[in-house]
């Protein structure tokens, strides 16, 4: 219908212009009644099913001549159009990160260079930062994405790359994640999964697990599907607006019963800090049946454990070792993994756990 009211106007606008040749039609973006915008040539012919290049801009337009926005994808490339329609190019920022598109307009991924320095793009398009495996070769990108070389000191851990950007074993405590050992590792587990009283919780874990698990999966994909999950939430305070309805019993039993009160406020609300991200992330790798500890203790920046900070993570026991796990601290960092299943030497002996919280 609405390709029919088109036609019906652009035949209009081209018998005007005929009638009229001392006052010609021009051409004209014409919006409909729905909000739906299409462009008529003075001929009154318009562009329909691909790109049109229009006062210098270039637009594009479904199969009944109407103009797109957002992300589009034409012949297996993506695409990004304005809200005003025009194709964008260069850096763009979107809610979910900065994206680099092409002079053509196309989506780029992988490694760019540009401006000088290099960038890595996910396969989404989004810029990454942070730590990034590409291969067997780790690198870092810092805060505005670049690539970074030489020696950096990364949440207080010396390391030192090289001229290609690959970090290079020098310099005190520069070891990367292990993936091939912690997957190993990971794998080995004999999995026994365990709810919590929370049936509420328990109902946001399966709900979630039975979106993205498969029985398919590995032990050690089941982890990073879950820590991958927990790193796109945000930090911060959350609200306690979840939990309304329960009576103070309920909530005095949730609050001081066990980590379940702290994993349910992040998962309901998609807002936490630390502590949030501990229990969360426990109580997810439980119900895959890892034996998952939420442990609180001190953060230190150095070997020299001064200048420490209170914190909580999660600590796994994988056999006869006890694997330190802390999204929070990737997701602040913006970092991926780089706090996933590593041992306490690994991470400089920064680790000092002072309790721990069984959940109930």
């Amino acid at each position: 219908m609405k390709g029919l009211t088109k036609r019906i106007v652009a035949t209009a606008l081209a018998a005007a212009a005929a009638v009229s040749l001392a006052a010609p039609v021009s051409a004209a973006w014409v919006q409909t009644a729905g909000g739906d915008w299409w462009y008529s040539y003075q001929d009154g012919s318009y562009p329909a099913d691909g790109f049109a290049k229009i006062d210098g801009s270039w637009y594009l337009f479904d199969e009944e001549g109407y103009m797109l926005t957002g992300w589009q994808q034409v012949d297996g490339v993506w695409y990004y159009m304005a809200e005003s329609g025009v194709m964008q190019t260069g850096w763009l920022e979107l809610s979910d990160g900065w994206y680099f598109l092409s002079g053509s307009g196309a989506m780029k991924t992988g490694w760019l260079q540009n401006g000088g320095s290099w960038y890595f793009l996910d396969g989404g398009g989004r810029m990454v930062t942070g730590w990034r495996q590409v291969g067997s070769t780790w690198y870092y990108m810092d805060q505005s994405g670049r690539m970074v070389t030489g020696q950096h000191t990364i949440n207080g851990v010396e390391y030192t790359f090289d001229s290609s950007g690959a970090m290079v074993a020098e310099g005190a405590g520069s070891s990367a994640p292990d993936l091939k050992a912690i997957e190993a590792a990971l794998n080995r587990v004999t999995l026994n999964p365990v709810q919590t009283v929370d049936k509420t919780l328990n109902s946001l874990i399966s709900g979630w697990m039975g979106k993205n698990l498969s029985s398919s999966m590995s032990n050690y994909q089941k982890a990073t599907a879950v820590y991958d999950y927990l790193l796109t939430l945000t930090y911060g305070t959350p609200e306690d607006t979840s939990l309304n309805g329960l009576s103070m019993e309920e909530l005095m039993a949730l609050y001081f019963g066990g980590p379940e009160y702290n994993a349910r406020l992040l998962l309901s609300g998609g807002k936490g800090t630390e502590e949030h991200f501990a229990a969360a992330l426990a109580a997810m790798l439980r119900a895959i049946g890892f034996d998952a500890t939420v442990t609180e203790g001190a953060i230190f920046s150095d070997a020299s454990q001064q200048n420490g900070r209170s914190s909580n993570w999660v600590t796994l026991k994988a056999g006869n070792q006890t694997y330190i796990f802390d999204p929070a601290a990737d997701r602040k960092a913006g970092t991926t993994r780089q706090y996933f299943c590593r041992t306490e030497a690994e991470l400089g002996n920064r680790y000092q756990a002072m309790d721990s919280f069984p959940f109930q």
